[in-house]
């Protein structure tokens, strides 16, 4: 028996194509939560709470972590620090720091 070239079936591949696999993360990304407990601990903070909230009597510490927790449960975390680097930037206070106290280089 002979085989003619031109009868023979097209090549068949055998593989998996079409779905991508999902990576394996073992450490999930941070989320993008902030710790209001240590950023209502800077002085600045402080203040800007105090122009942002009004005052109180209380300890300052304490209220601003909560008015920090508050506000940011309703605007969200991005939007109540961005208007506190914006607030920091515009006082001009601390030109040599930035917003979290730390010496600018």
């Amino acid at each position: 028996m002979t085989v003619n070239p031109s009868n023979k079936p097209p090549t068949q591949y055998a593989g998996v194509v079409g779905i991508e696999p999902k990576p394996i993360v073992l450490t999930p990304e941070p989320s993008q939560h902030v710790n209001w407990r240590a950023v209502a601990a800077l002085p600045p903070f402080q203040m800007f709470a105090v122009e942002r909230f009004g005052r109180s009597a209380r300890d300052s510490h304490e209220w601003a972590t909560e008015c920090a927790v508050q506000e940011a449960a309703k605007a969200g975390d991005k939007a109540l620090m961005d208007a506190y680097v914006a607030w920091h930037a515009a006082k001009g206070y601390w030109p040599s720091e930035d917003p979290f106290g730390r010496i600018r280089r």
